[in-house]
């Protein structure tokens, strides 16, 4: 799925994931981690921008959310993170992430929404992405 290679791509540019304070959470598992890090990124595909029922000759994008939870001591840290995300993903393409060929991806937002308290109240930012797939 095109969310597992943009996440292995984000991890390989060093900015979440492998060496980094902020591990990322693959889909299907727990977003409320009770391991040793409060910290964590999670990618969704969503469905992105849809044409109008009955309308023609706009194209509909796959959409991606990434969500970015920190520690409740210390909230900017969630928000640089998430920030550096958008940083690094907006307006990117085209490339080749994993099996993924990718022709853009572009920021539906300039800056994080949130925070939001995720289920055991720590602060959740999010960025949502529209992505261009090649074939």
């Amino acid at each position: 799925m095109y969310v597992d290679d943009i996440a292995q791509w984000v991890a390989d540019q060093g900015v979440a994931g492998g060496n980094t304070d902020w591990p990322i959470t693959r889909l299907g598992q727990s977003a409320v981690s009770t391991g040793s890090s409060a910290r964590g990124v999670t990618f969704y595909p969503t469905p992105g921008n849809q044409p109008e029922p009955g309308r023609t000759g706009r194209p509909s994008f796959p959409g991606m959310q990434i969500r970015v939870r920190g520690d409740v001591a210390d909230r900017r840290a969630a928000y640089e993170e998430c920030a550096a995300l958008i940083a690094l993903l907006a307006d990117l393409g085209p490339t080749q992430m994993g099996t993924t060929n990718i022709r853009a991806i572009r920021a539906v937002q300039s800056a994080p929404i949130g925070p939001m308290p995720d289920a055991a109240g720590r602060p959740e930012y999010t960025a949502n992405f529209l992505v261009t797939l090649g074939r």
